[in-house]
């Protein structure tokens, strides 16, 4: 079961595919100075997404001395003000215990806040972590309403794992219509090509189990 489903917790950066912020340098320093300089400015004056902007500068060292205190100081500027990728960041940290004590507690309120505007990807991060148990008791009715929030969005990961629990009867009542249109939704239409190869796999098995032969 674990070869089908994407029990992945992503960190905001690599999710959304905007603000990684492993800028490019100019090959003009004064240009560079001048462009990270207005980051600083717009940060200072309550821009959130200059904040998480300058915060991952800090962490990676793009234009400015690498300082996590600085990082971390900056992402939770930027959550206070409502940026969902800081938010996110703030939770995978403390879940992963990179920079902070691991704390998943603090990770799960993160993960909620950002829940609580509508984030998939928080949603999901939830939903996997109660659904695998890491560092809470297993809960797979928990994790079953996450996912169903996330896949309402049409969430990739989301849909597939939500397929798999109706499948298997995890935290919900078995169910192989709905298991298999959900996976049937992710093979013909997610744009992540892991997904889709799991959910492949996992409507191979159906099959299977039921007796229905290819073709």
């Amino acid at each position: 079961m674990d070869r089908i489903r994407q029990k992945v917790i992503v960190k905001s950066a690599f999710y959304f595919g905007v603000f990684v912020f492993a800028l490019t340098m100019s090959s003009s320093p004064a240009l560079a100075k001048d462009k990270k300089d207005k980051v600083m400015n717009r940060a200072e004056q309550g821009d959130a997404q200059a904040q998480y902007e300058l915060a991952s500068r800090y962490e990676n060292g793009d234009g400015v001395r690498k300082s996590i205190d600085e990082a971390l100081k900056w992402y939770r500027k930027a959550a206070e003000n409502g940026h969902l990728g800081s938010m996110i960041d703030l939770g995978w940290f403390y879940q992963n215990g990179q920079y902070v004590e691991k704390d998943i507690n603090k990770a799960i309120e993160w993960y909620e806040k950002a829940a609580e505007q509508e984030s998939s990807q928080a949603q999901v991060n939830i939903a996997v972590i109660y659904d695998e148990g890491v560092d809470v008791p297993e809960n797979n009715e928990l994790a079953v309403e996450w996912y169903k929030k996330a896949a309402d969005q049409g969430h990739d990961t989301a849909l597939l794992n939500l397929g798999v629990n109706y499948w298997k009867g995890e935290g919900v009542e078995q169910n192989y219509e709905k298991a298999w249109n959900l996976l049937n939704r992710v093979r013909m239409t997610a744009h992540n090509k892991k997904a889709q190869w799991a959910a492949r796999g996992a409507l191979d098995e159906i099959k299977g189990e039921l007796g229905i032969k290819n073709g």
